[in-house]
């Protein structure tokens, strides 16, 4: 049942989209990704991933926190196509529709 109440809020996030309100200094940017569409969900034992298209909504499970990943954040690209998490080394893995992937370890 913990496994699914994070799996459902991500589904319920990537349906409908949301909006962040925080204060953004001056010479900063801050992205407005297209949430609407989830394409592919990933889990590691402290947070959930689900992709769009332009990003990822990464939930921490332990405060159900949330953030979501652009290319300002990391990526290296758009038209994600596939998300998934390897145990062992512990990374993300994001695929692109072009080929291109991105390995994301400790945020980085």
């Amino acid at each position: 049942m913990k496994r699914i109440i994070p799996i459902l809020f991500l589904v319920f996030v990537c349906k409908f989209s949301f909006t962040q309100s925080l204060n953004i200094p001056v010479d900063s940017w801050r992205e407005h990704l297209p949430v609407s569409k989830g394409i592919s969900i990933a889990q590691s034992n402290e947070k959930v991933f689900c992709a769009t298209e332009k990003g990822i909504i990464v939930l921490r499970k332990d405060d159900n926190s949330f953030e979501v990943l652009g290319r300002s954040g990391g990526l290296s690209d758009i038209n994600i196509g596939s998300v998934g998490f390897h145990d062992l080394s512990q990374t993300l893995v994001v695929g692109y529709k072009n080929g291109n992937f991105d390995l994301i370890r400790n945020n980085e």
